[in-house]
């Protein structure tokens, strides 16, 4: 269950959600052009809890890590942080990546550890530093006032004719919905 959202709309009119999962950071491109890092960055910075919820995560990290940078033959770089689990063994399995696509933009979306979400920040800003005219500006995140359905809906032909669809659509209604399309369909072309 999601603890909170906060949705963001760009200069150029793409937007984006940023939320904290449990103990998870998520970023999610939901339409138009997809954010960059300046645009990451500046969600960042307008969310305090975020901040916090993060630095929180980071002073219980348990195991030393490193931050690595993958260049793609597009142009695109991924950001994988390596946690160090065994200097022995040499076991340091990668935890969490960002993507960066050749057009600088985060296309591919962002779950990672909150704990995590500093580092691989810190390198991704430092290779993709804030530009002028990047800005965002908060955007209502929808909520139906009557909560989300979970009721499955299904078509039928109701004792008279008519097109109709059953089920419960609101808590207190426990009829069908009916209605005529163009014209009373005809018992014999439902059979």
């Amino acid at each position: 269950m999601t603890n909170f959202i906060k949705h963001f709309v760009t200069e150029s009119n793409g937007r984006f959600a940023v939320a904290i999962d449990g103990d998870m950071f998520v970023l999610s491109h939901l339409a138009g052009p997809a954010p960059r890092p300046g645009h990451l960055a500046l969600a960042i910075e307008a969310w305090p809890a975020l901040q916090a919820a993060a630095n929180t995560a980071a002073a219980t990290r348990q195991n030393p890590y490193a931050v690595e940078r993958r260049h793609g033959m597009s142009g695109a770089v991924d950001y994988r942080l390596r946690e160090c689990r065994s200097l022995v063994s040499g076991n340091s399995p990668v935890r969490a990546t960002v993507h960066v696509s050749m057009y600088g933009k985060l296309n591919q979306g962002i779950r990672v550890w909150l704990g995590d979400l500093a580092p691989l920040c810190w390198y991704m800003f430092g290779d993709y530093p804030f530009q002028d005219g990047q800005t965002i500006r908060e955007a209502e995140v929808f909520r139906p006032s009557a909560g989300w359905q979970t009721v499955p809906l299904r078509f039928l032909i109701d004792d008279e004719g008519l097109l109709a669809v059953a089920g419960q659509p609101e808590p207190e209604n426990d009829k069908f919905v009916a209605w005529d399309l163009l014209a009373t369909l005809d018992k014999e072309d439902a059979e």
